[in-house]
């Protein structure tokens, strides 16, 4: 079983993701849930739903005028080390 799950994803998708992991984990025991968010600091409900709360750092390179900025494949790799996570979990798709 997994110790460190990271989610990646601050809206409905976190919040099932953590309730599925929470489901399955017997009481306080199992893996720990990490949220890695960035921009808009996560609503505090579902920042109490994880273990931890990670910001991420802003990627170096702008999105593209129009669309929604992707988070860094080695920006991501980075932050999923620095938390520990042994299992990383990207929603509908990264922030």
């Amino acid at each position: 079983m997994f110790e460190r799950v990271a989610i990646v994803e601050t809206g409905g998708a976190a919040a099932r993701g953590v309730r599925s992991i929470g489901a399955i984990r017997p009481a306080d025991t199992g893996p720990r849930t990490v949220l890695l968010h960035r921009g808009d600091t996560p609503r505090a409900s579902l920042r109490r739903a994880f273990d931890e709360v990670v910001a991420v750092p802003s990627p170096e390179r702008p999105a593209a005028e129009g669309t929604p900025g992707t988070l860094d494949a080695d920006l991501l790799a980075t932050c999923l080390a620095r938390v520990a996570a042994d299992a990383v979990w990207v929603g509908w798709g990264a922030p």
